[in-house]
């Protein structure tokens, strides 16, 4: 291991170095733009520290001429709450609450070609659900500065890597760097979370380095060719918490090398091979170091009306990745095809096959997944380009290899849906029905089959002269367990209502109900739920977006063992301003 260290860190001191010695010139990506290097950048005026400070706060439209700006919302909401019945069934307490939050959002012009950009979001609540903690939080903290080469940030950010190196929330620092064109570098140095005594967790501090180099510029047969290298390491921290017996110190690095290549032509490829180093406890006796690799693997080709796409992935059973996004133990092989027929109709074949027990693994026995989809989509109307029809089809079929087979099983599918506008009375419409049916092939317990039919329809139209907009969603599901001719059914029926109507340019008026009547073949399972609220939303002054809404909201929990039943009636107020 010290030796594979002892090489990457060899191979980023070289990119790095070779990087210094070009200089700082060229086009950088970030945030989701390209820059155009020292040719494209524009060079900031310079600004009085009284002009800075009058811009701050300065809250009327903003102007390019100005040398920053101060924007943001606040709003606070008082929640009164009280429940009846069964209250300890309730998420909610007899009591009023309230939740303040302030988000500042700040941009300032700074000198040469270099912008600052942060971001402040602070809440305050005595709601549980909302915050566990009562005292002012800091939700969002984040501070970049940036021209179109180079990119400094601090606070909270992603760390966007590879898939299987780091794709985490993180807190600290990040810094990208554009050398040149045709090369990209990152730089992350953080941590994932805080120490937690009651979690049992230390402080996980996070490294992270990132080199692209994008090659063959100007190439007649690649419009795209990226090869990527990282190494993200995750190392708990045990002085920042008070050892116990069951918080463990943990360390995991790995190291990655990613690629996309597009050709001009129908081709291209994505893939990635990532190499993991775990340590699940450093300070364990005789503690040891899991190491294993994982690769992913992705063509795709596109000509004419086709499209295909193979995905192959495997992910070694000891392979861990505490930032990134991976399953251990599994491999799969994933075939798409899509094809258009015309502009009318267009079908897509999916066919998804995975398994786990790798060599090496603890499992005892290897379970199977066979999937494949099929849907077909049509716009059959060339003057109702709005109207089109779904159907689906999904088959899995699951299988083991241990003596008693018990996951086996089959799983089939199939539904249509269709959605419609009829623009000359302004009302939406749709329909869905799916047909699923499950065959317990091992021992036929839990075999069953389901119905499950659904409408919606909307419309919006003028009375007196003001908007109403109304919706219905009606939803029905019947399951029976086939294998057991003499089982009954249960029944599923749910109804949405929900409208809006602007009473006044200033003042709407808001309201739904819902309910969910569960009929089970077991009559004590019954239950009823319903849900309704009513909202004035009143505009105070539009162009600050500054609304005062107040809201009621009832709701019934209804059970066949009436012990169980309970009441929720919640009356909230809430302001909230844009500056």
């Amino acid at each position: 291991m010290n030796r594979l260290r002892k090489l990457i860190t060899s191979v980023f001191a070289i990119i790095f170095i070779s990087a210094a010695q070009e200089g700082f010139t060229a086009e950088v990506y970030y945030l989701g733009g390209t820059g155009q290097g020292g040719n494209g950048s524009q060079v900031n005026p310079s600004y009085s520290l009284k002009q800075r400070f009058l811009d701050l706060i300065n809250f009327s439209p903003y102007n390019p001429s100005r040398s920053g700006r101060l924007s943001g919302y606040f709003s606070q909401e008082i929640d009164h709450n009280d429940v009846s019945g069964n209250i300890s069934k309730s998420f909610l307490e007899r009591k009023t609450l309230y939740v303040t939050e302030t988000n500042l959002n700040l941009m300032e012009k700074l000198g040469g070609d270099y912008n600052l950009q942060g971001q402040l979001f602070v809440r305050k609540s005595d709601d549980p659900r909302v915050d566990v903690r009562k005292d002012v939080r800091i939700k969002q903290f984040d501070l970049k500065v940036m021209n179109p080469e180079n990119l400094y940030e601090f606070g909270e950010f992603y760390g966007d890597f590879s898939q299987l190196a780091l794709g985490s929330s993180l807190q600290g620092a990040h810094i990208e760097l554009s050398p040149r064109q045709d090369q990209k570098y990152q730089i992350i140095v953080g941590r994932k979370n805080e120490a937690d005594s009651a979690a049992g967790l230390f402080q996980r501090n996070v490294g992270g380095l990132k080199a692209d180099h994008y090659f063959f510029e100007n190439s007649k047969l690649f419009s795209n060719f990226r090869l990527g290298l990282q190494a993200a390491t995750s190392d708990d921290d045990p002085a920042t918490l008070e050892r116990t017996s069951t918080t463990k110190n943990m360390k995991n690095t790995v190291v990655s090398t990613d690629g996309e290549i597009t050709t001009r032509g129908p081709l291209s490829l994505l893939y990635e091979y990532a190499y993991s180093f775990y340590e699940p406890d450093e300070d364990a006796g005789g503690a040891h170091t899991d190491k294993a690799g994982a690769l992913r693997v992705s063509p795709r080709i596109r000509f004419n009306n086709w499209g295909f796409k193979y995905l192959y992935y495997t992910v070694s059973p000891k392979f861990y990745s505490d930032l990134g996004s991976a399953m251990p133990d599994k491999t799969q092989h994933q075939f798409s095809a899509d094809y258009r027929f015309n502009p009318k109709a267009s079908v897509e074949l999916v066919e998804n096959y995975y398994y786990d027990h790798l060599a090496g693994s603890s499992q005892t026995k290897r379970t199977t997944n066979d999937e494949k989809d099929v849907t077909f989509i049509f716009k059959p109307i060339d003057n109702r380009p709005s109207l089109m029809i779904r159907p689906y089809m999904n088959y899995i079929q699951t299988n083991s290899d241990d003596p008693g087979n018990t996951a086996q099983g089959l799983t089939k599918t199939f539904g249509v849906g269709f959605n419609d506008v009829i623009r000359i009375i302004d009302l939406s419409y749709g329909a869905k029905y799916e047909y699923r049916s499950f065959d317990d092939e091992a021992n036929g317990t839990s075999t069953e089959v389901s119905n499950r039919i659904g409408f919606n329809v909307s419309r919006e139209q003028k009375i007196f002269g003001h908007r109403l907009y109304l919706s219905l969603d009606p939803q029905m599901d019947f399951r029976r367990n086939k294998s057991n001719p003499d089982s009954k059914t249960d029944g599923t029926v749910g109804l949405g209502f929900n409208g809006q109507y602007d009473i006044t340019s200033r003042l709407v008026v808001r309201g739904g109900h819902n309910l969910n009547k569960f009929n089970a073949a077991q009559s004590a399972n019954s239950y009823m739920q319903t849900r309704s609220f009513g909202e004035l939303d009143l505009a105070l002054n539009k162009a600050k977006s500054a609304h005062f809404v107040t809201r009621y909201e009832f709701n019934h929990y209804g059970y066949q063992d009436s012990s169980q039943s309970y009441n929720e009636n919640r009356v909230i107020g809430k302001f909230l301003i844009n500056f």
